[in-house]
């Protein structure tokens, strides 16, 4: 995975918009064996005023 594409203002859909807005990103993290996950989920979000 690469985190790098977190900063890729390409990737990013809301600057187009004109009210209020939320964009967000869900990553899973897994072990080896599958025993342990955790999740990180990112965002943008923007009021409409």
């Amino acid at each position: 995975m690469n985190l790098n594409a977190l900063f890729d203002s390409t990737l990013y859909h809301g600057s187009a918009s004109k009210k209020g807005f939320f964009e967000g990103w869900y990553f899973k993290f897994v072990d080896r064996r599958g025993y342990k996950s955790f999740a990180v989920i990112p965002g943008v979000s923007m009021s409409s005023g």
